[in-house]
């Protein structure tokens, strides 16, 4: 399948290539430079590919339930914190 990039046509294997340059470190404007592709379509490649050439579902997965988990202690946190201004501010009164 050959996708088509304004006046530049690459397969999909020749996008996951590029992307698999990016994923180890090339910057996005060397890339550009490269390939002769816009800076913006290849982030529009790394959003619609980036499951190709990313990280497993699995370790996707994982790292967002650990990133979930984070948020709740987070949360639990703060709201001890209210209720402890909030008892503050009502004995004041």
């Amino acid at each position: 399948m050959i996708v088509t990039s304004g006046w530049t046509q690459y397969s999909e294997n020749e996008i996951r290539e590029i992307l698999k340059l990016a994923k180890m470190g090339m910057q996005p404007a060397d890339l550009s430079r490269r390939y002769n592709v816009p800076v913006v379509v290849i982030h529009v490649w790394q959003t619609k590919y980036g499951a190709i050439t990313g990280e497993s579902e699995r370790g996707r997965l994982h790292r967002l339930e650990e990133e979930i988990s984070k948020l709740n202690q987070l949360v639990g946190e703060l709201t001890v914190e209210y209720h402890q201004i909030k008892e503050k501010v009502g004995s004041k009164t």
